[in-house]
């Protein structure tokens, strides 16, 4: 199941845009030295994590679950299904939690629910189109990441240069807090880079480490401006990143939070849209016969979504929000197959 060309520019735009919808969706902004220090050691996990795919990447053409099924038989089709599953959760938190975020900040009369129906159509017709199409977005993504900086720059620049940084002080490492916070987003976006990888095949190298190079720098720039604007109302602002937003437009003749949010939900979407496009694609290395992969997958990640709604029961929260999940996909899978698939291509 050959995957059609995708750049590894493209891939690391992806990747960076997964590391905003992380900032956009944060509410545990402790301390500035604290945060930038847990989002350097995730970011270092998943450059180790990553070492397997990159090898098994460097040599195939192919997705790894188009790999696993290929190679591996009966119990390659079964990774296929967890991968399946891996992703309509995590697409499925994440779309439960930016309506959670819509609903409370910007349309309080709206539920959660009808947020979730809403942004999950226009998420499943995206996915609808395949991974390749998605990553397309990327040549819009890009300027609207370009666009959001300067917008916030000139709204705050007199903030970034009147904050005193020598008062922020950097903690000791720890791997512990390196898997919380921007680690279970930012894994899933790499767990994305086992299916595009069939369509970048040897760059996969260049576009997974250039992406998460980017994801570090654009999530390190993000919260050090959420507490440059700010300050000491970091700690109990719900959602950080909206408030010095609107914080950081107090100087101009307009509110621009609305500018911002239009553009976070265009990144959302393509986030959304992403991890069900490659969760439709697993689906179809596990079930080759099947149709509407996209549409399956997508609308999976909505009613997963919807379930935890009306439930109350988090269980997309803890699939993707653990860190065993990504570590077998990413690292345990690739290997499995370079040391147990050799030999079975067809």
């Amino acid at each position: 199941m050959k995957l059609s060309f995708i750049g590894k520019g493209q891939a690391a735009v992806m990747l960076t845009v997964f590391g905003v919808i992380f900032c956009v969706l944060n509410r545990a902004y402790t301390d500035m030295g604290t945060s930038l220090a847990d989002t350097v050691v995730s970011v270092m996990i998943l450059a180790v994590l990553l070492i397997p795919l990159a090898i098994l990447a460097a040599g195939s053409e192919q997705s790894v679950p188009s790999l696993a099924a290929e190679r591996l038989g009966l119990f390659g089709r079964v990774i296929d299904i967890l991968f399946f599953v891996y992703f309509i959760t995590a697409a499925g938190n994440i779309l439960k939690r930016y309506s959670e975020f819509v609903s409370e900040r910007y349309f309080p009369e709206a539920s959660t629910a009808v947020c979730i129906i809403m942004l999950g159509a226009v998420c499943i017709y995206i996915a609808h189109t395949g991974v390749e199409t998605v990553c397309r977005m990327s040549t819009v993504l890009i300027f609207m990441l370009a666009l959001l900086s300067v917008v916030f720059i000139i709204g705050s620049y007199k903030d970034i240069l009147s904050f005193d940084y020598s008062s922020v002080t950097m903690p000791k490492l720890s791997v512990e807090r390196g898997f919380k916070g921007l680690f279970p987003i930012g894994a899933a976006g790499c767990v994305c880079l086992c299916v595009m990888c069939g369509g970048m095949g040897k760059s996969t190298r260049c576009g997974a480490y250039g992406g998460i190079a980017a994801m570090l720098i654009a999530t390190v720039l993000i919260t050090a401006a959420v507490f440059v604007t700010l300050g000491g109302y970091t700690a109990v602002s719900e959602y950080p990143l909206a408030d010095s937003v609107i914080y950081a437009s107090r100087g101009g003749t307009f509110r621009n939070d609305g500018l911002f949010f239009s553009i976070w939900t265009v990144m959302c979407s393509a986030v959304i849209s992403l991890l069900a496009a490659c969760g439709g694609h697993s689906l179809r290395a596990a079930v080759p016969k099947i149709k509407a992969d996209g549409i399956i997958s997508g609308g999976a990640a909505v009613v997963c979504a919807l379930a935890e709604i009306f439930t109350g029961v988090s269980f997309c929260e803890t699939i993707a929000g653990s860190p065993v999940p990504p570590m077998i996909l990413i690292s345990a899978v690739p290997l499995i197959i370079m040391i147990f698939g050799k030999g079975k291509k067809r």
